[in-house]
C-alpha cells in the first residue's frame, strides 16, 4: 500500500511538472507533451492527469491553430486523449472541451495523425451523444472520402474500424439514423463489401455489415451490393475468417416481422430478399451444416446461429431439410457451450415442427449417452 502511494505521488509530481510546462517555451512544450503521452500509458499516470484537470488542458492545445501547435504535437495529444478516454468520466470532459471536431480534422492528415485521431474517436464513441456529434461534425463524409481514395489496405481498415465505432449504439432507435446515413453512401457500402474479400480487413468489414443489418430494407441493400455473395464465397473457400463470415451471414439473412399495418413497401423488400438469399445460399447450406461439427466452438456457434436465422426466414426450409442439420444440432445441445446450445435449441425448435423431424431429433440422441432420457426430456421441453 505504501509503495503504491509513493508510485502515485511520483506520477502526480511528473504530471504536474509536465502540465506546468505546456504553456512555456515551445521546446519545453514538446517535451511536456511527450512526457504526458508516456505517463498516460499507465493507470496511475492517467489517474493523475485526470485528477489534475489535464484532459481539458490537452484539448485546449489540440484545438489551437496549426501554426501554434505543430502537427506532430497534435498526434501525441490525440494519442494521450485516446489513453485518457478509457476512463468514462474523462470522455465527457474531452467531448465538452470540443475535441471531436479537431480530431475529425486530424483524420485528413498524415497516416500517423489518422491513426491517432481514429484511436481517440473510437475511445470516445461509447460516451452518450458522442456518435451523433461525430456524425454532425462530418465524420461520415471524411470516412467516405478516405475509403474512396485510400490505396493502402491499412488505411481502409483504419476507417472501417472508425465506421464500426460510429454505427454502434445502445439501441436500434438511437443508431438507426447513423446506419441509414452510412448505407445511403454507395461509396461506403461498396468499400465495406470490397473489404470482406481482404484477408486482413474482413473482421472489421464483417462487423460493420452486421451493424448495418438492423432493418429488412437495409439488409436487402447490402445483398444488392454483393455482400451476401462475397460472404458465401468465403464460406465456400473455408477461409480463416469463417466465424466472422458466418456471423455476418446470420445478420444479413435475418428477417424482422413487419408490424401490423405497416405499408406494403416492407413486404416488397422481404420478397426481394428471399430471391437474393435463395440465389446466394441454396448451394452453401450443406457446407454451413457441416460447420456445425467444426473443430472450433466459435465456428460451431456461428453456424448454429446462421442455421437458426435461415430457418426463421421460412423460405429456406427445403434446403435446410435436404442438408439434414438435426443430428448435428442435437450434438450441440449435448456438448456445446451455453451460447452454442442456445442457438442449437432455437434452431431445433423451428425445424422440429413435424412428427418426422421430431423422430429424427429423438433418434439423433446417442443410445450410449449418459443420462439419455434426461437429455431427451430437455430437448422435448425446449424444442417441441
Amino acid at each position: 500500500m505504501e509503495r503504491s502511494a509513493k508510485v502515485l505521488a511520483s506520477k502526480g509530481d511528473a504530471v504536474s511538472r509536465a502540465l506546468s510546462q505546456l504553456g512555456g517555451h515551445p521546446d519545453q512544450r514538446v517535451q511536456a507533451i511527450r512526457s504526458l503521452e508516456a505517463l498516460a500509458q499507465t493507470v496511475e499516470g492517467r489517474s493523475s492527469i485526470i485528477a489534475s484537470g489535464g484532459a481539458k488542458t490537452l484539448v485546449a492545445l489540440l484545438v489551437r491553430p496549426g501554426d501554434q501547435v505543430l502537427p506532430f504535437e497534435k498526434i501525441r495529444l490525440a494519442n494521450t486523449l485516446a489513453s485518457l478516454a478509457t476512463s468514462p468520466p474523462c470522455r465527457v470532459v474531452i467531448i465538452n472541451a470540443s475535441a471531436i471536431p479537431q480530431l475529425i480534422r486530424l483524420l485528413g492528415g498524415l497516416p500517423e495523425a489518422q491513426e491517432a485521431a481514429t484511436d481517440a474517436l473510437v475511445a470516445l464513441s461509447p460516451a452518450k451523444g458522442s456518435r451523433t456529434l461525430m456524425l454532425e461534425c462530418g465524420v461520415l463524409e471524411v470516412i467516405e472520402r478516405a475509403l474512396a481514395s485510400a490505396d493502402d489496405a491499412a488505411d481502409r481498415r483504419r476507417f472501417c474500424r472508425l465506421l464500426g465505432a460510429l454505427l454502434e449504439g445502445d439501441s436500434l432507435e438511437e443508431r438507426l439514423p447513423r446506419v441509414c446515413a452510412a448505407i445511403d453512401s454507395s461509396t461506403v457500402v461498396s468499400n465495406v463489401v470490397a473489404q470482406l474479400a481482404e484477408p486482413e480487413g474482413v473482421e472489421q468489414a464483417a462487423a460493420v455489415v452486421a451493424l448495418m443489418c438492423c432493418k429488412n430494407w437495409l439488409r436487402v441493400r447490402l445483398m444488392k451490393a454483393g455482400a451476401l455473395s462475397v460472404l458465401k464465397d468465403m464460406v465456400a473457400a473455408a477461409t480463416s475468417s469463417m466465424e466472422q463470415a458466418l456471423t455476418a451471414i446470420a445478420a444479413i439473412v435475418t428477417v424482422d416481422t413487419a408490424p401490423a399495418g405497416e405499408s406494403g413497401e416492407e413486404a416488397v423488400a422481404e420478397d426481394l430478399g428471399t430471391d437474393l438469399v435463395e440465389e446466394a445460399l441454396s448451394s452453401e447450406v450443406p457446407t454451413i451444416v457441416q460447420l456445425l461439427q467444426g473443430k472450433e466452438e466459435e465456428i460451431r456457434c456461428a453456424a448454429a446461429q446462421t442455421i437458426f436465422q435461415l430457418a426463421a426466414r421460412g423460405d429456406m426450409e427445403m434446403q435446410l431439410r435436404l442438408a439434414d442439420p438435426l443430428p448435428a444440432l442435437v450434438a450441440l445441445v449435448k456438448d456445446g457451450k451455453a451460447r452454442t446450445r442456445a442457438w442449437a435449441v432455437s434452431a431445433l425448435r423451428l425445424l422440429g415442427n413435424s412428427s418426422e423431424a421430431r423422430e429424427t431429433i429423438t433418434q439423433a440422441v446417442p443410445m450410449e449417452a449418459e443420462e439419455r432420457e434426461k437429455l431427451l426430456a430437455k430437448i422435448r421441453t425446449l424444442c417441441f
